[in-house]
Parts: C-alpha cells; sequence; structure tokens
C-alpha cells in the first residue's frame, strides 16, 4: 500500500530540523541520567552486596560449625559405645550368649549416652537376630521397627563403617508421617571385624536449641534439607511450592536463587542449609548513596519534563489528528490505516502501523496453528500418563497375587492388561468404538477390583444402539479412576462402593453418565472445567483432561456436566455428537464445530 504525502520543501525540511532537535536533546539527558545512575547504582550494590556477603557467611559458618560440632560429639559417644565390652558380647562378639547382667550393662552404657549428650533422645542397639536394645524417651510407649523393616538400613549396610545422619523412622507408634533424625552405623565384631549388629542414636529435632540458633539471631530464619532433599527442619515462613523450587538447587548448582535464598552444603553428611536473609543491610555509607541517587534522578526528571513540554508543542498537534483517528478503529480488530498527511514523521507512523498490522495478523494465524500443534501434543502427552502409571500398579498386584499363590488370578490379570493395552493402543488410532471403550473400561475395572478386592463392584447399562458409534479412545478411563480414588477409596471400607456406568443415544449426542456412591464432593467442578480449557502437564488427567480432549475434537458439540454433594456421590455425565465409526477415518478425526 502506498500512502501519498502532501506539503511543500519548506514543511518537510521543517520536520526533520524538529526531528534532530528531538533527537539531540533525548539523546543527552539520556546520556546524563544513565551516567549518574549506573555509577551511583554500581557503588550502592556493591557496598550492599559485601555486607551481604559478609553477614551471610557468619551465620551459614556459625550453623555448619554448630552442626558439625553436636555430631562430633555424638560421633564420639558411638564410639564408645562400639567398643564397649559388654555390648560386644551382647552381640556375640566374644562367642558367648548375653545374660540379665549384659543386657543391663548394655543399658546403663547407653543410658550413660544419653545422660552425657543432651541432644540425644534415645538409643538403639539392632542384632541380626530381630532384638532390639533401647533406652530413652517414647522407646516404652511405642513400638520399635525392626532392622529388616527399616527402609535406611539397606542405605547403611553399603558404608564402610561411618556415622550416617538419616531422616527416617525408627518407632512404629504416634503420627504415621513423624520421622526421626538418626545417627546410625555399623557395629564390627573386635574380633573378627565383621558386622554383628546396628547402633542408631535418635537425636532431639529441637534445632533452635540444638544449634543454638538464639546465640546467632533472634528471627533466624532456616530450612534443612537431608541427603535426599527431604525437609527436616524448617522454621521459615515459604510455602511448600516454593521451597520445592527452591530446592532444586541443590541438584542443579546452576539454577539461580532469590537474591534472599542461600544455600550451604554439609559435605561430610550431604546435607544443606537453606538459609533466608531478612537482615536490613542498609548502613550509613548505603544510606548516603541511595540518596545521592534519589537526587540525580529528580534533577533528571526536572530536565526530562522540561525537554518534553517543549519538544511535545511541535509535535503533538499535528499527530492529534492521527491520534483521534487510531482510536476509533476497532480494540477487537486489526485495520489498516488511511490517512493522508504532511507530517513527514506522522506519514512515517501510518506507514509503520500498516506494516505492523500486516505482519501481526500473519503472526497470529501462525501461532494460532502452532498452539493448535502444541495443544494435541500435550493431549496426547495426557492421555500417555495414564500407561505407565497403571502398568507399575498392576506389576505390583500380578507379583503379589504370585507370592499369594494365587497363580489363576494372576494369569487372568495378565491376559486383561494385555487386553488394556490392545485396546489402548489400538495400532496407533484415536478414535474407536464405544464398544471397544467399553471393554477397555471393563478390562481397566478387573485390574482395579484385583487391587482394591471387594471395595467396590461395577455395573454396566450399554445400550446397542450406541456400540457402532465413535468415541475418542480412553475417554471413561479417567473418569472411573477418578471414581475410585477420590470418590470410593477415602471411604475407607465404611461402605461397599458402586460404580455405574451408562451408555445411550439422546438428541444425536452418544451420552456417557458414570455414578459412584463415594464421599462425594462441594467444589465448583463446572467452573474449574471452564477456565479456558487449559491444561497443564504434569497434573493429573481427571476430569479437565478428559474435557479439553472433547472439546478439541468435538468443538461446541459436546458437553460435560458434573454433580455432586457430600457423602450422596458424584455423577459425570459426558455427551458428544453421535458419529458412526468409520474403518477409513480409523486414524484421526477432524475437528467438529
Amino acid at each position: 500500500m502506498q500512502l501519498k504525502v502532501n506539503g511543500n520543501a519548506t514543511e518537510k525540511k521543517t520536520s526533520y530540523k524538529f526531528t534532530k532537535l528531538f533527537v539531540v536533546v533525548t539523546m543527552m539527558i539520556t546520556a546524563v541520567f544513565f551516567c549518574c545512575f549506573f555509577t551511583v547504582l554500581n557503588r550502592y550494590n556493591k557496598a550492599a552486596e559485601k555486607e551481604r556477603a559478609f553477614s551471610v557467611s557468619q551465620v551459614l559458618l556459625s550453623l555448619e560449625t554448630s552442626f558439625l560440632s553436636n555430631f562430633s560429639s555424638i560421633d564420639d559417644c558411638s564410639m564408645m559405645i562400639l567398643g564397649d565390652m559388654q555390648v560386644q558380647k551382647l552381640l556375640g562378639g566374644f562367642n558367648s550368649y548375653p545374660d540379665l547382667e549384659n543386657i543391663r550393662n548394655v543399658h546403663e552404657v547407653m543410658r550413660k549416652c544419653i545422660d552425657n549428650i543432651p541432644n540425644i533422645s534415645a538409643v538403639f542397639i539392632y542384632d541380626f537376630h530381630d532384638h532390639v536394645y533401647s533406652q530413652g524417651s517414647s522407646t516404652e510407649e511405642n513400638f520399635v521397627i525392626p532392622l529388616k523393616d527399616l527402609k535406611w538400613y539397606d542405605k547403611l549396610s553399603k558404608t564402610s563403617g561411618e556415622g550416617m545422619i538419616i531422616y527416617g523412622k525408627i518407632l512404629s507408634g504416634g503420627m504415621a508421617e513423624a520421622k526421626d533424625i538418626i545417627f546410625a552405623r555399623i557395629i564390627n565384631s573386635t574380633e573378627t571385624q565383621k558386622p554383628v549388629g546396628v547402633l542408631a542414636i535418635r537425636l532431639s529435632t529441637n534445632f533452635e536449641k540444638m544449634l543454638s540458633v538464639s546465640s546467632l539471631s533472634e528471627n533466624l530464619s532456616f530450612i534443612l534439607f537431608d541427603d535426599t532433599n527431604q525437609v527436616v527442619y524448617n522454621n521459615t515462613e515459604l510455602n511448600q511450592n516454593k521451597i520445592f523450587e527452591i530446592s532444586t538447587a541443590i541438584v542443579e548448582p546452576d539454577k539461580i536463587l532469590p537474591s534472599n535464598i542461600y544455600l550451604r552444603s554439609i559435605e561430610k553428611f550431604n546435607w544443606t542449609f537453606l538459609y533466608v536473609d531478612s537482615a536490613d543491610m542498609a548502613y550509613g555509607t548505603i544510606f548516603y548513596l541511595r540518596n545521592l541517587a534519589v537526587f540525580f534522578m529528580a534533577v533528571f526528571f526536572v530536565l526530562f519534563v522540561a525537554s518534553i513540554w517543549v519538544i511535545s508543542r511541535w509535535i503533538t498537534v499535528p499527530l492529534g489528528s492521527l491520534t483521534k483517528f487510531m482510536n476509533n478503529i476497532s480494540q477487537e480488530k486489526l485495520c489498516m490505516i488511511h490517512l493522508p498527511t504532511k507530517i513527514f514523521e506522522v506519514q512515517k507512523l501510518v506507514d509503520g502501523y500498516n506494516f505492523m498490522v500486516t505482519r501481526i495478523s500473519g503472526l497470529i494465524s501462525n501461532i494460532t496453528e502452532e498452539q493448535e500443534a502444541k495443544r494435541m501434543i500435550e493431549l496426547n502427552a495426557l492421555q500417555e500418563q495414564i500407561k505407565p502409571h497403571f502398568m507399575y500398579n498392576t506389576f505390583d498386584a500380578i507379583s503379589s497375587l504370585i507370592f499369594l499363590g494365587r497363580y489363576q488370578d494372576a494369569q487372568e490379570t495378565i491376559e486383561r492388561l494385555g487386553a488394556f493395552y490392545r485396546l489402548s493402543l489400538s495400532s496407533g488410532k484415536t478414535i474407536i468404538t464405544v464398544n471397544e471403550e467399553i471393554q477397555l473400561l471393563k478390562n481397566y475395572l478387573f485390574i482395579q477390583k484385583i487391587r482394591y478386592q471387594d471395595i467396590f463392584e461395577a455395573q454396566f447399562e450399554i445400550e446397542d444402539a450406541v456400540k457402532s458409534f465413535q468415541v475418542i479412545k480412553l475417554t471413561l478411563q479417567p473418569i472411573v479412576e477418578n471414581s475410585i480414588y477420590h470418590g470410593i477409596k477415602p471411604m475407607l471400607m465404611s461402605r461397599r462402593g458402586v460404580i455405574r456406568i451408562r451408555a445411550y443415544f439422546k438428541n444425536d449426542y452418544v451420552v456417557f453418565e458414570v455414578y459412584d456412591n463415594g464421599i462425594g464432593t462441594d467444589i465448583q467442578i463446572e467452573k474449574y472445567l471452564s477456565e479456558k480449557d487449559r491444561i497443564k502437564i504434569g497434573k493429573s488427567f481427571g476430569l479437565r483432561g478428559t474435557y479439553a480432549r472433547l472439546k478439541h475434537y468435538y468443538g461446541n458439540s459436546c458437553y460435560m456436566h458434573f454433580t455432586s454433594s457430600k457423602e450422596k456421590g458424584t455423577t459425570v455425565e459426558i455427551g458428544f455428537k453421535a458419529i458412526l465409526y468409520s474403518e477409513e477415518e480409523n486414524t484421526s478425526i477432524s475437528t467438529i464445530k
């Protein structure tokens, strides 16, 4: 498109003069501002970072020193127990059997260790004959977990006798999620130098007292991670998502952390401190530099406003007509501007705007196509997430059946699993018949009943008229999985669960209805589904993923209704346009709008 420019040589020369003056003034002001601002800012940042780095290094060094100091005394105590003759005798180190006197002497050794070191709450000695000897708090009220059932024992057994700090469990009483901080090491015979037992020292979880936090700062905020990046202790105000995000920096050293977050690794045990710096680092010099920066910014502002006022009088009048015309353009549409003008700069703006509109229109078209392809990839990725998760659980169930000698059930489960994956793969087809979808679901439910036995029963009411219609593969499975895991399983066997699956024809639509008598919910799932049909890769497939797949393939020719109430169960109804299955189009389906 070509736009005609009207005006004489004098007007064009004046326009060039205005442009030159504007550029010169703007460059001068910008140069002065950036020179002053970045000079002051650079000095300010260096001073602040120097003060901050020194303060933080002292805090982290104090935490690490206190941590290692505590475990040094605990290590000495453990060595004393390992070399004690009574302990060696108890564990068979002197080829003799322990008696009551021997056991009392060992308990006395453990008691002395607890009395001498305040941070020790209990001591446990395991032999390899399922015997446990313990002293300390909470050892009488709870059951001690046998050595073979301790998850951390395999890890300990691979060491060469050195002490390890473990975040795990010793006692089975109390809260199910409660864990202990344990200093453990293998006990070797002093005669044969072969392992004869395990020593486990349970430590106090009062880290403020253990690390003498109060002597460092009244408001010291830190997190302690173990060697598997589990949070052992946390007194910060960071939420779980933020902690998880930051913890990845422990295994990703190149990851950039927030400016007030610092990590320090305790190499001996591979544990990590995360320190949150909340101290005020603004000292006298920094205050001065900041005030100086504010002064220069104020000077720049005055100069800038004065220059803008002068220059604006030269350019705003001709731009007014252009602005008025552009304001009349619909904000929802990109339209070309046809505006005859005598001002050279305005003419360049019009030409640039029209060029931009042309490019943006093309980019929008390209982005739309790319987003459609990306959405298809995301939907397929979400669908594929079902398979490995389900496979692992099924193999666990088959393993249990074989262990229990239920070989017939194991064989049938394997056959059902094979049938499930044959149907779910479907030679790469996305579309299958309703009958195949129902058979796939029956195989899935059979396997789930093997896993969960009699906690639910499945009922099918399928009209023959709908069996030959097409449906997107794995439409029902995520819905039924939600019914099991979020509806029936949480009832904890208070009543037997029922899952009823119906399929029928209604007003040119194939309708699926999945009902369960589970715990129900008051959450407004309809609102959850309507949030621009977004799917987040990595989250559970569930209702949102199924609904998004339906919307992608059927457009407005589908729906999903959700009805639920507390303790009364849940009903999910899915409807989509009825289309007979065709072998010629069995790999994909065009989007129906």
